[in-house]
């Protein structure tokens, strides 16, 4: 019940007049300390493209991927996730995604995680570009166990987002 205290106050802190993009940062610092996770990232449809572009994160090792970072429908963790019917919870992520042959810490692994993730995982873009890169991997023992809950959003005109509530637990 904490949780959905916190969400509140984290909504109501700032009205969108002061700016869409503030109050979007604003709400996700909120739900990312009312969840006491590691990291939070809204990814919101763009109509024109059709991808879900990251609108606000916290807690990204890299934050200057908001706008950038982008997926396809169907496509990466959050390209998947928006198109759900309901919430997902996932007590280790990164065995699921091995499980189900997907790459593990996915296309922003590097940027979300920082040197938490092993070098071997590819940046996205080639020359500057910003495409969804390979995220491709080398086998390696992974370190980092993260747990997930994904919360596809939906409003009058359909499916418009994701929110992604992040742990991420060393192990020895």
């Amino acid at each position: 019940m904490d949780f959905l205290q916190d969400a509140k106050r984290a909504l109501t802190r700032r009205r969108p007049e002061a700016g869409l993009d503030a109050y979007l940062a604003t709400l996700i610092v909120g739900m990312r300390r009312a969840a006491r996770a590691d990291v939070a990232s809204l990814f919101l449809l763009d109509e024109v493209t059709g991808c879900y572009i990251l609108r606000a994160q916290d807690g990204w090792a890299a934050p200057n991927w908001v706008g950038a970072a982008r997926y396809n429908p169907h496509q990466g963790w959050a390209g998947s996730m928006a198109l759900e019917d309901w919430p997902r919870v996932f007590d280790d992520l990164n065995n699921y995604k091995r499980r189900t042959n997907r790459t593990t810490y996915g296309t922003y692994g590097k940027q979300i995680w920082g040197d938490r993730v092993p070098e071997t995982v590819a940046d996205p873009g080639v020359d500057g570009e910003l495409s969804t890169g390979t995220g491709e991997q080398a086998a390696h023992e992974d370190k980092l166990r993260v747990r997930a809950l994904s919360l596809p959003l939906r409003g009058g005109s359909g499916k418009f987002g994701v929110l992604t509530l992040l742990i991420g637990n060393e192990q020895a």
